[in-house]
């Protein structure tokens, strides 16, 4: 009886401490996957029809809010109040698709290129990665600050 009770009194603290462990993670929150053709951006309500002009903003134990164009991410986070504690936007890089910290990412407008809600806003993970994409040639690079608040543009989440 005694070890019995001395066993579940471990399994108890064990998975206690597990999830404590978890919700004390303190690195940055991690970009979300879109969810198929279900997603929709939170300042147009237009569906996120294309993952490569997607954007998002993720914050621990919240749901990651989407957006279908950079331009849309910019107005919403001008116009926001205030965050969510660790909230990270994330852009997508043009050419793989992979999230990229909008902190860090490389925006380039693109005349000739249609985005969503006409913005004509790309982002890339590094200049190389803007230069090898083939819809970029004619594009000029925008600095951070020209899109977003200074708490993103410093890096702040």
């Amino acid at each position: 009886m005694m070890r019995t009770a001395a066993r579940a009194a471990r399994t108890v603290a064990v998975v206690a401490l597990s999830a404590a462990a978890a919700a004390c993670n303190t690195g940055p929150a991690k970009p979300a996957a879109l969810g198929g053709s279900a997603e929709a951006c939170r300042h147009c309500r237009m569906i996120v029809s294309n993952p490569r002009f997607a954007a998002q903003i993720a914050a621990p134990g919240e749901d990651p809010v989407f957006f279908d164009d950079i331009g849309c991410l910019s107005t919403y986070l001008h116009s926001a109040a205030a965050r969510p504690a660790g909230s990270v936007a994330y852009v997508a890089d043009h050419r793989t698709g992979e999230w990229v910290p909008a902190a860090v990412a490389v925006f380039t407008v693109v005349p000739s290129l249609e985005t969503p809600m006409g913005s004509h806003v790309v982002a890339h993970v590094t200049a190389a990665s803007r230069d090898a994409d083939p819809s970029t040639p004619g594009g000029r690079a925008v600095p951070l600050s020209a899109l977003f608040p200074p708490d993103i543009s410093e890096g702040r989440r």
